[in-house]
């Protein structure tokens, strides 16, 4: 059985903050037209996808756990990997990789209480938020600003989640 000890719940925590503060300063980046937010963005999902990475080797419990953190893994990653050069078809099942193993995990979360029950129920809000937000990036008609401001709660509900992970005793 997988226990979660202090630093391994500290080292998946500071993950989840890089990715979170990554996340709101691409999108400001990106929103300000300025600069290679796709650079930033990548750093964001490869962090996010080793904290998925590491999730499985340090929380996952179950066969049913550990598939949804690889799958949240892989997507995330190729996510990283799609910000960068444009892979065509993989891309797009990186995304809908990423959205189905983030929702499925953030199920696991708030089901199996890993971390503790703050940032359990703030991971799963921010793991669905990053879910709808990698929906909207599907879409040409949704204005530009609804899309900023979803980027921006899903990085600030991430990097929030992964502070209270980080500060259990």
């Amino acid at each position: 059985m997988a226990t979660v000890t202090a630093p391994n719940r500290s080292i998946i925590g500071w993950l989840l903050v890089a990715g979170g503060v990554l996340q709101v300063v691409g999108a400001v980046v990106h929103f300000a037209n300025d600069g290679n937010f796709g650079a930033i963005y990548a750093i964001s999902n490869i962090a996010i996808g080793v904290a998925f990475v590491l999730m499985i080797a340090w929380i996952a419990v179950t066969t049913v756990s550990r598939i949804a953190y690889f799958v949240a893994a892989v997507g995330w990653l190729l996510l990283a990997l799609t910000s960068l050069i444009d892979l065509g078809l993989i891309g797009q099942v990186g995304l809908y990789l990423a959205i189905i193993g983030s929702v499925f995990s953030g199920v696991i979360v708030l089901s199996t209480r890993p971390f503790s029950q703050r940032s359990d129920i703030i991971f799963f809000v921010a793991l669905v938020l990053g879910a709808i937000d990698l929906l909207l990036s599907q879409n040409s008609n949704v204005p530009s600003i609804v899309e900023f401001v979803v980027v921006i709660v899903f990085g600030v509900a991430l990097a929030a989640a992964g502070i209270l992970m980080v500060r259990r005793r």
